[in-house]
């Protein structure tokens, strides 16, 4: 397997990233809030031979680093990182954004506020606004953390969002809340705060300004995510089909690793020489639900 690894330095943050294959269309992932490169193995295992696949970690994850300033980092300080792993990682190359969870907020923010820089989007566990049961969680993650028991919020996650995965992803989960360092904890309770304050992503993000030909995946069993609300925003970017799926909860191709191949369908549309960004923005409209 090719791969390059090293850091970005930008703002007041360092950011570590690797790169696998080497193929003209570069899928940049996303990762959701307390993912780190490691919750893309799947994902590289299935693409670095015919794509490049870009992985990093944000601030307050994994070896990232925060050289100053307040430990909460914004969503418009997360577009900007995005923006130069697009830059330095992605460039002249077709760029699909791969978010997962948390990671399709700042991809949304990013493909809205630079629209003529993406040209595809995979949107996995796209959320719309904080329901009750994610806004309950967050406030017994709240708990945890002013009680110094965050290594418990792996549990707390399992059992309520990710009663779904086994195996190795499980396992990974548990072992990252029990390595979780006092910097990261903050970082991640001051997200938290943030997200269970926030009206829902009309607050940030402008969905029409979308340019991007976007595949949004869902699941119908997802507890934290409302998939009808997902339905609805999908409507509202210009070129987007968004699927739902049955006996599927929030992490999606970690339950069903098959999904993996609806991710593939989608990007073979991305593959053909001539494709770029603005071959894409004359694209049919298709929000259609499964």
């Amino acid at each position: 397997m090719k791969k390059a690894k090293g850091s970005i330095e930008t703002g007041r943050f360092v950011v570590p990233y690797r790169v696998y294959g080497d193929g003209d269309c570069a899928l940049v992932c996303v990762s959701g809030a307390q993912q780190t490169m490691a919750a893309w193995r799947p994902f590289i295992s299935r693409f670095w031979r015919t794509h490049t696949v870009v992985v990093f970690d944000l601030p307050g994850l994994g070896k990232a680093e925060i050289l100053s300033g307040d430990s909460h980092v914004s969503l418009d300080e997360q577009a900007d990182i995005l923006h130069e792993v697009m830059q330095r990682l992605a460039d002249h190359r077709v760029r699909i954004l791969c978010g997962a969870s948390w990671g399709t907020m700042v991809s949304c923010a990013y493909a809205s506020h630079r629209p003529e820089l993406v040209d595809g989007m995979i949107l996995g566990s796209f959320g719309v606004r904080v329901n009750d049961s994610l806004s309950e969680i967050i406030e017994e993650g709240r708990r945890l953390y002013e009680e110094d028991e965050v290594e418990q919020a792996a549990h707390l996650i399992l059992e309520r969002f990710g009663q779904r995965v086994s195996g190795a992803y499980r396992n990974g989960i548990i072992q990252q809340f029990r390595k979780l360092g006092a910097e990261q904890a903050l970082t991640l309770h001051e997200h938290c705060q943030f997200v269970g304050s926030s009206a829902g992503i009309d607050e940030f993000i402008t969905l029409e300004a979308i340019q991007a030909r976007t595949l949004i995946v869902n699941g119908a069993e997802d507890p934290i995510l409302d998939a009808k609300a997902a339905q609805t925003a999908a409507k509202r970017i210009p070129d987007c089909e968004c699927i739902v799926l049955d006996d599927t909860g929030h992490f999606l191709h970690f339950e069903r690793p098959e999904i993996l191949e609806i991710y593939a369908r989608f990007i073979e549309g991305f593959d053909a020489p001539t494709h770029g960004a603005l071959a894409q923005k004359n694209g049919a409209h298709t929000n259609g639900t499964d």
